[in-house]
């Protein structure tokens, strides 16, 4: 699932606008889950873990 923000949607107001702002929080949830299921938060910060998410991905491409 992509999200982008087309022109004609930021036209439309603050519905379009909201909704797409809890869209980019439900992914942001879901991606917090996600790193704290697949890494052991409670060994290392947040960062850390993001970082290992981005090498991960990049030697899985």
């Amino acid at each position: 699932m992509t999200l982008s923000i087309r022109r004609q949607d930021m036209e439309r107001g603050p519905a379009v606008q909201n909704r797409i702002t809890d869209i980019s929080r439900y992914k942001v949830c879901l991606l917090h889950h996600w790193i704290s299921i697949e890494f052991d938060l409670a060994a290392m910060d947040y960062i850390s873990a993001l970082e290992q998410v981005w090498s991960h991905s990049a030697t899985a491409v």
